[in-house]
């Protein structure tokens, strides 16, 4: 069974989520935050969800604003009832190598998505039937969302397979695949191709790194 996060991985989110942290950011404090910056901080693990991630970053600056605040200037951005920035976002994937692989393995999804904001990009992809399960942040637990294992688990109880892949591209990626019983396979996203990344997830159990997913090929 191979089970993929979204993010980064099968969608580029850096012209949607990304800039919605920094538009999201600007509002709340009136000052600019770097991509780069955005990086750094999700490189640090524990910051998965980028609500918190928003939070976080506002925090380390001396912001101090509403979580509910944050999550409604960040959604108003990026969901906006389907008119948002999740409109900018492009697949990672070629959907001739996933049909492919569909044809030998279990495919399926764990993220950090909202159920709602998931099956929208899956199904403007045309790609939401080769995966089963779909787990997302909205079948979890508030307090058990990446590096916790329990979304993995979710998808291995409803799947019978001899073996688990998971493809991520954060430290809580691999770690959370790697405390549930799966391999992890590190997956470089759009705007953070290097060395440093490389090794911070082969640091954090990553069996190897693919710079693209569409490098799953070689593998499989």
């Amino acid at each position: 069974s191979l089970v993929f996060d979204m993010d980064g991985v099968l969608i580029d989110a850096s012209n949607s989520y990304r800039i919605a942290i920094e538009k999201t950011f600007e509002k709340h404090s009136g000052m600019k935050i770097s991509q780069k910056e955005i990086q750094e901080a999700k490189n640090l693990g524990g910051l998965n969800n980028d609500w918190d991630l928003t939070e976080f970053l506002l925090n380390k600056y001396g912001f101090n604003v509403g979580y509910s605040d944050i999550v409604d200037t960040f959604q108003s951005i990026y969901w906006d009832d389907k008119k948002g920035l999740i409109n900018n976002e492009k697949p990672l994937f070629k959907k001739e190598i996933f049909e492919k692989l569909s044809e030998r393995f279990n495919l399926a999804i764990f993220t950090g998505r909202p159920k709602e904001e998931a099956l929208f990009a899956l199904e403007k992809f045309k790609v939401e039937e080769i995966f089963f399960p779909i787990i997302t942040s909205s079948d979890i637990p508030q307090d058990k969302g990446k590096p916790d294992s329990f979304g993995l688990n979710l998808v291995k109880d409803l799947m019978i397979s001899n073996e688990f892949y998971y493809f991520g591209d954060t430290k809580d990626d691999m770690i959370c695949a790697y405390n549930a019983g799966y391999k992890p396979i590190g997956v470089l996203p759009p705007k953070d191709k290097s060395q440093e990344l490389i090794q911070n997830l082969l640091d954090n159990n990553a069996n190897s790194v693919l710079k693209s997913i569409n490098d799953i090929e070689t593998i499989f």
